[in-house]
């Protein structure tokens, strides 16, 4: 009788785990141990949809060597997933897996906001404030409110709001409704080609000093190499990394007599620093910064339930992008495909978060989606392939690649401190509150030039948005809610079961 009630347990076990698996709508392949990283793919049934999806997965943990690492190929343009990786992998990066990154403007392929690689702050626009997914070097990661600011000097004099744009097209101003055209604006060798030849203006070739980089918390300081007076935005293309170009508009008559001024030889030091309070910790010591990050789960929290909308419906079904964290610092990459490209579509917002909670995330932020879904596994390629060029990339890199991080410093102010800091001048003609954080006004672009997923957050009224199937008083999708039923089911079971054995011993 023993070994009729082991059995019978036995049995109801395989039948829990069979519940809970179909609960989840889940049907597990074999994992696969690939350069250290953990890769395995699954199909998902979405709850409301009823249709199934595929849904390709790569984890690993800080411990195996590997960390994030957030990367653009060609700053201010957009280019395939393969080519940010191949880029990356040129400079040196061992890079074992990616996903696509942030959104971005369609019609010009212009970045919405911030991205820092490697401690280097790669693309930004002064003025405004956004969330910002930041990777720290210890490994922590968390969504910061950001502001990028810039104390900036000239031949020994400060610069009061002098730095505009970095390694940005200028169309981004006018974009991005950014008045910021009549300021300095730096371009590197990461930047693409920005030639604008409808922009006329000085461009200052400077070379960069003592190793120095532009970092956030850090000082940059150069020196004048050459000065092109009859130019235009973008002309040089600089191929050096330890040169910059600083451009400054004919048009711009609040910076153009400054710039006048300058002679070759003279000093250039550009500090940039978080505007952020809260922030500032966070920024000086990030590893990567992504722009674009909206949390799905946080601390445990399935914001999919409390918010009807995060970038899009929370249950609107496409193809998605989703970056977690597990209780014990695990990292997952996550991405689901569309099931045809007609639009029939499976899975959810809150299909993706119940999904991750199930999986053991604490902490999911979702990335762009829809047509620029795509997933990189070395040796194995891309399950999910996207023929769409994306802003920039989550790539997984060996961690004893990343440069060494150089300590955070106070800002090169000179001798002579009567000049105000830059904080200290108030932006008259650009207070804040007149530069939305979404930056991209619906009315701007044609509509069909933007697909849902490229539209941000805030441009994308609630009210604009159908909420199809946002029942979740009749169907819920939080999948720990289902496991927790197979489990009731399962308790019913086994009491019946222990009832019938014991009567029969009697």
């Amino acid at each position: 009788m023993k070994k009729l009630t082991f059995f019978a347990l036995a049995a109801l076990l395989v039948f829990a785990s069979a519940f809970s698996c179909f609960a989840n709508g889940i049907v597990t392949d074999k994992s696969e141990e690939i350069n250290g990283i953990t890769y395995y793919d699954y199909t998902i049934t979405g709850q409301s949809s009823g249709k199934t999806a595929d849904v390709h997965c790569i984890e690993f943990t800080p411990q195996s060597g590997y960390v994030p690492m957030a990367y653009v190929a060609n700053a201010g343009s957009v280019d395939l997933l393969a080519n940010h990786i191949s880029h990356a992998e040129s400079n040196g990066y061992t890079v074992v897996g990616a996903i696509n990154g942030s959104f971005f403007e369609m019609a010009t392929g212009n970045p919405l906001g911030t991205l820092i690689s490697d401690g280097k702050l790669v693309f930004t626009h002064a003025t405004v404030s956004e969330e910002v997914g930041v990777f720290g070097y210890d490994g922590s990661f968390t969504i910061a409110t950001s502001r990028i600011q810039f104390k900036f000097r000239l031949a020994g004099k400060n610069v009061p709001a002098g730095i505009g744009l970095v390694n940005k097209p200028y169309s981004a101003c006018k974009s991005f409704n950014l008045s910021v055209g009549n300021r300095f604006h730096y371009y590197d060798i990461d930047a693409c080609d920005l030639a604008d030849q409808s922009v006329a203006g000085y461009e200052f070739i400077c070379e960069k000093l003592n190793g120095t980089e532009l970092s956030v918390g850090r000082n940059l300081s150069a020196k004048i190499l050459e000065i092109k007076e009859n130019s235009y935005y973008g002309a040089t293309k600089i191929t050096d990394e330890n040169k910059f170009v600083l451009f400054v508009a004919a048009d711009s008559q609040k910076f153009l007599p400054r710039a006048k001024e300058l002679s070759v030889g003279d000093d250039v030091s550009i500090y940039a620093e978080e505007g952020q309070s809260l922030a500032t910790d966070i920024m000086n010591n990030a590893q990567s910064a992504i722009s674009s990050s909206y949390w799905l789960v946080q601390d445990g929290v399935d914001k999919t339930q409390v918010l009807q909308t995060i970038v899009h419906s929370t249950t609107l079904a496409r193809a998605w992008t989703a970056f977690g964290i597990k209780e014990d610092g695990t990292y997952v990459f996550w991405a689901s495909s569309e099931v045809d490209g007609d639009g029939n579509n499976a899975v959810t917002l809150q299909d993706v978060a119940a999904a991750m909670i199930a999986m053991g995330c604490k902490n999911v932020i979702r990335l762009d989606g829809g047509g620029s879904t795509g997933i990189y596994i070395k040796d194995k390629g891309q399950p999910i392939t996207t023929t769409r060029k994306v802003c920039d990339a989550l790539l997984i890199v060996k961690a004893d690649g990343l440069k060494a991080q150089t300590p955070v410093e106070e800002p090169d102010n000179g001798s002579n401190n009567q000049s105000k800091p830059e904080e200290s001048v108030p932006e008259e003609s650009v207070p804040e509150e007149s530069v939305p954080e979404e930056s991209v006004p619906e009315e701007s672009i044609p509509a069909e030039s933007i697909p849902e997923e490229s539209v941000p957050e805030e441009s994308v009224p609630e009210e604009s948005v159908p909420e199809e199937g946002n029942n979740n008083g009749e169907k819920s999708s939080n999948l720990g809610m289902l496991i927790g039923i197979g489990s009731v089911v399962s308790l019913i079971v086994a009491v019946v079961i222990v009832f019938v054995i014991k009567k029969k011993k009697q």
